[in-house]
């Protein structure tokens, strides 16, 4: 039988409290971009990925990353229903430059013949439409928007 004093209720509440608050903490999903290692199969190819300034990934709602070495490998992996469209919690590409993920909702995008990506996919993204204007010299081509991407 436990006596809690005034000073032990105290001390319990606040444990409850720690505990609770970590349970939490740990049980929460992040969709944030992850970091795909050098040769890690592409989720829907199963191509290694190595050009990492093509390289894409899903999160889906429950924090599991789906990489890809290739906007077109992405966009068939989204068609093919393998994963839901209420299941995907984000999705994010490489910036051409830095590698740095992007979300595609804010991403720009540049399809050009020029573009040697792995599965001829012919799209390169950006962080700002400057950096994607001054790429245009050396890859003529258009400008393209996810929608337009994901809806081909």
């Amino acid at each position: 039988m436990f006596i809690f004093t005034k000073k032990k209720k105290s001390y319990f509440h606040c444990l409850v409290v720690a505990i609770s608050l970590f349970l939490l903490q740990s049980c929460s999903v992040s969709t944030e971009p992850q970091q795909i290692p050098s040769g890690t199969p592409c989720a829907f190819c199963k191509m290694p990925i190595a050009e990492m300034n093509y390289a894409s990934q899903l999160i889906n709602s429950k924090g599991k990353m789906y990489a890809f070495d290739d906007l077109h490998c992405t966009t068939a992996f989204i068609k093919s229903g393998i994963v839901k469209k209420q299941d995907i919690g984000e999705v994010y590409v490489a910036d051409f430059i830095t590698e740095e993920m992007l979300n595609v909702k804010n991403a720009f995008f540049l399809r050009s013949a020029e573009l040697r990506t792995p599965m001829n996919g012919a799209i390169a993204a950006f962080k700002n439409m400057e950096t994607l204007q001054t790429q245009m010299g050396k890859y003529p081509g258009d400008v393209v928007t996810w929608e337009e991407i994901i809806n081909r």
